[in-house]
């Protein structure tokens, strides 16, 4: 029975992780491609 309660938390733990991570990395790249824009603008 605990087996069966830990399985899903782990999957749901590391789906979270796994698009937490992804969403961090795309925000990321985002950032730098709008901040690359303006500074185009700027210069």
């Amino acid at each position: 029975m605990f087996s069966f309660t830990f399985d899903p938390l782990a999957a749901i733990f590391g789906i979270s992780g796994i698009v937490g991570f992804f969403f961090f990395v795309s925000a990321a790249k985002k950032t730098s491609s709008m901040n690359t824009k303006p500074n185009k603008q700027l210069d």
